[in-house]
């Protein structure tokens, strides 16, 4: 484990197999160290991650909320619990062509 923590970042071990990340540079040097692998699928491939319908929904953390919704929530945060939480501006956000800034 001391070798590969220097090569790969360690995600998980369970019964003996390494979930590991790694850029093709450390997937190079993992090989060149003598050690095999199998490159599993990004888990991110195919996913339709579901958007919440209203803030009731987007609370459950099943869904992802909108931009809004979480705003609503942290703002209520905020109003739940002042001694712990400050909701702060760093400024606005706007759109220049296809792209937020």
């Amino acid at each position: 484990m001391d070798v590969l923590t220097k090569i790969v970042s360690i995600d998980d071990v369970k019964d003996n197999v390494v979930y590991a990340y790694a850029n093709d540079t450390e997937l190079a040097k993992l090989a060149a160290a003598g050690y095999s692998y199998t490159m599993l699928p990004n888990p991110i491939e195919g996913a339709n991650p579901q958007m919440a319908k209203s803030s009731r929904d987007a609370k459950a953390w099943d869904v992802y909320p909108t931009y809004q919704q979480y705003l609503d929530m942290m703002n209520q945060f905020e109003t739940d619990h002042p001694a712990i939480c400050e909701v702060i501006n760093f400024g606005r956000r706007y759109k220049a062509g296809s792209c937020w800034l």
